[in-house]
């Protein structure tokens, strides 16, 4: 009866991979606007802008570099779903868009996931060794995330 079980569970295993391999999940790709991305926001200084670029972009904007195994299209649907749900926290393409009270408290968690060593996600850092944040990184974003920013 198990072994009935465990066939069937890995021929829908198989017929869903198969299927996500014939209807992809759409790529989350949209032109950047530099008027709203946080890249255009001028109280970011530049070496804080490349750092959120590097380690956060690929989850928390519009502009994510899919990896090479996000051509498998199980792994892509699961990639797409879970920049969505990183998209309903914080969107970067967006900064500019969120009120200044919003952005004020999006800056106070960056800063708190960053220090508690939530971000960016272990998983994530697994496979992408460059997105690690140095001390000095981390530093400069909460100095940045606790500053009052100059209008």
């Amino acid at each position: 009866m198990m072994n009935k079980v465990l066939k069937g569970i890995a021929g829908l295993f198989i017929l869903l991979t198969i299927l996500a391999q014939i209807f992809p999940a759409n790529d989350i790709d949209t032109p950047l606007d530099p008027q709203v991305d946080l890249s255009g926001d001028s109280s970011v200084p530049a070496e804080v802008a490349a750092a959120l670029k590097t380690s956060c972009y690929d989850c928390h904007s519009n502009q994510p570099n899919y990896p090479w195994y996000a051509k498998i299209g199980i792994v892509k649907y699961y990639l797409t779903n879970h920049i969505k749900g990183s998209h309903k926290k914080l969107n970067f393409s967006l900064w500019n868009n969120y009120s200044d009270k919003e952005r004020r408290h999006k800056r106070e968690e960056i800063c708190e996931e960053i220090e508690d060593g939530n971000m960016p996600i272990k998983s994530y850092q697994l496979m992408h060794k460059d997105v690690a944040l140095s001390e000095t990184q981390k530093e400069l974003i909460c100095a940045w995330a606790n500053s009052t920013p100059q209008k």
